[in-house]
């Protein structure tokens, strides 16, 4: 799902759930590019976001790692990376765990 699809499903759900608000989907769209972007944000300055009942964005540093390089027929240690994790939170498990498979 791109950006734009999920800001017509936002435009859709607040239009049928809603009906007042009277968003568009252009406005919709508009919203769902400033959230993203609010959370990238966020994420690089604190290193961690918390969507409550969603999960939890977490910025990490690895482990230096080593690998056997084929050429040098030598071990190399490949430089320590940033990695992004998510953590799903307990309530939104038990929403996942009572879907029913199709």
């Amino acid at each position: 799902m791109t950006r734009n699809e999920f800001a017509r499903e936002v435009a859709n759900k607040m239009k049928n759930d809603y009906p007042r608000a009277g968003i568009s989907n252009e406005d919709a769209k508009i919203w769902t590019m400033a959230v993203f972007d609010c959370l990238a944000d966020m994420l690089l300055k604190e290193g961690s976001v918390t969507l409550l009942n969603f999960g939890t964005f977490n910025i990490s540093k690895s482990e230096p790692r080593r690998r056997w390089d084929i050429k040098s027929c030598s071990t190399v240690i490949d430089s320590p990376r940033m990695r992004l994790t998510f953590t799903v939170a307990p309530a939104f498990k038990k929403k996942i765990a009572e879907l029913e498979v199709k």
